[in-house]
């Protein structure tokens, strides 16, 4: 995918999902870009209001959280194209897939490399994954020779704001 045409597909992703974002907070009552999903005032609601506001805002939250999280993955896409590093893998530095790009335009790591993060999240995220996955983590974190605790790092960077 050449330069102008990663721009064009980032900009427009990243004005979609901003829709997105804002369609979502307008719905959950936020008004201001950086304001939070405010706390549902529970005076004179009976338990089942309470309830069905309760899961909505927190569905909302989710999406508020896993749009952001979107935009930064793209802000950082955008970044790295001004860089010039854009398509290669925040951990080999090998070109990414074409394929992989036209899919996932902000992806930062080649497919092997998003494997090895994929599986040591599920090793963090969930312990009590099933054996042969935590095998296949443990396995690729061998074979490629990459230190699981570094592997991403730059994309954890980005998940934890």
């Amino acid at each position: 995918m050449n330069e102008q045409v990663a721009r064009a597909r980032l900009e427009e992703e990243r004005v979609h999902v901003s829709e997105e974002l804002a369609a979502v907070r307008f719905d959950a009552g936020v008004t201001a870009p950086d304001a939070t999903l405010a706390t549902y005032d529970r005076e004179g609601q009976d338990d089942v209001d309470v309830a069905s506001v309760t899961v909505d805002r927190e569905m909302a939250r989710s999406i508020d959280l896993d749009l952001r999280s979107q935009l930064d993955e793209i802000d950082a896409a955008l970044h790295r194209l001004d860089a010039g590093r854009y398509g290669l893998c925040a951990s080999c530095a090998q070109p990414i897939a074409g394929e992989r790009l036209d899919s996932l335009p902000w992806a930062r790591l080649c497919i092997d490399h998003a494997k090895v993060a994929e599986y040591r999240d599920v090793r963090v995220l969930a312990p009590d994954a099933p054996a042969y996955l935590l095998a296949q983590a443990h396995d690729s974190d061998d074979e490629d020779g990459i230190d699981p605790d570094e592997a991403g790092a730059e994309e954890d960077a980005v998940h934890l704001r």
